[in-house]
Formats: C-alpha cells, sequence, structure tokens
C-alpha cells in the first residue's frame, strides 16, 4: 500500500492533511521566534524536552479536530478532558510523589533557584 493510500485509508481528507500541516508549520514558526530570543542554554533545553516529547506517546484528544479553541469547549469536552487528566494522575501517582517529596528537599536545601525575581518577571 502507497503512504497516500493508507493516509486515505485513515478517512484523512487531502483538506485535512493540509490543515494539518499548515498548523505544524505555524507551530514551528511560533516555537523557533521564542528560542531565538532565549539563550542557548535555555534554547538547548527546550529542544531536549521537544526530543523527550518524540519519545511520548501521543494520546487520544478529547477536544475534536474543528474546535475553536479551548474557551469555547463544551462542559463534555471539559469533563473528557478532566478524565484524561485524572487517568494520568493515578497511572503515575507515585513518580509524582517522588518527584514532589524530590523539589521539596531541593527547596529546603538551596539547590533550586527562584522561577521569578523580585520584580516578578521570569529569572535567567
Amino acid at each position: 500500500m502507497a503512504a497516500d493510500d493508507a493516509v486515505f485509508s485513515r478517512g484523512w481528507s487531502m483538506e485535512m492533511l493540509t490543515n494539518e500541516s499548515r498548523r505544524a508549520k505555524d507551530y514551528a514558526r511560533a516555537t523557533a521566534a521564542i528560542v531565538r530570543a532565549m539563550s542557548l542554554e535555555r534554547a538547548a533545553q527546550v529542544y531536549d524536552f521537544a526530543r523527550f516529547l518524540q519519545t511520548q506517546p501521543a494520546g487520544p484528544s478529547p477536544i475534536p479536530e474543528d474546535s475553536d479553541g479551548w474557551l469555547n469547549d463544551s462542559e463534555e469536552q471539559m469533563q473528557a478532558e478532566d478524565a484524561l487528566w485524572d487517568a494520568a494522575y493515578s497511572r503515575h501517582s507515585e513518580e509524582f510523589s517522588t518527584l514532589r517529596e524530590t523539589a521539596r528537599e531541593e527547596i529546603q536545601s538551596g539547590v533550586t533557584k527562584p522561577l521569578f525575581d523580585a520584580q516578578g518577571n521570569v529569572a535567567e
């Protein structure tokens, strides 16, 4: 089966592929603009995080493709999303507890740095 046949057999139209491609390019441009304004160290962190996300399985989205944004989500959509977050938290609650305790220990020991400076700006 050709790649195009595989895509269309999933029920995707050419318009859906074009919209998806356009959205991906928009995100890439917006992300690149943000990264350009960062220090090299911060830009490397964004790159590392993007690589991490590539290794994670993509879960189902409770938000329909034709949605016009989260501000207009129906009550059902918000409840579906909340259920996904609750399920993810339940699956990983031990890991979150460990991370929470590690963070508390780092804060108490002074290892961490504040996220915001005295003026409320993100600290560098």
